[in-house]
């Protein structure tokens, strides 16, 4: 799980890459990119790493589509998956899974 690679140290082995059994898989990453596990080795920024449902991915592509709110302060947000995803696709992945 991604959540277990951010403990790794830089000289074990990468784990194997994840299946995914999802109905959203353009929205998810097999694999943690290694610019990121770099970032979490070097301590110098905090990473949130976390494994979310389908329903938690489509609200959160859905916030990310203009509803965040201003006054966050400094924030970056790493999204991986998505880019070959459409707003028809969007509404139908949401319709499957509110049925």
């Amino acid at each position: 799980m991604f959540p277990a690679v951010f403990e790794c140290s830089p000289t074990d082995p990468p784990p194997p890459p994840l299946c995914l059994h999802s109905e959203a898989k353009c929205l998810g990453a097999k694999t943690v990119c290694r610019k990121a596990f770099e970032f979490s080795q070097n301590g110098e920024i905090s990473i949130i790493s976390a494994l979310v449902t389908d329903q938690q991915a489509l609200s959160a592509v859905e916030t990310f589509l203009g509803r965040l709110p201003a006054p966050l302060g400094p924030l970056l947000v790493i999204v991986c998956g998505g880019s070959s995803v459409d707003m028809e696709q969007l509404s139908h992945l949401k319709h499957k899974l509110h049925t």
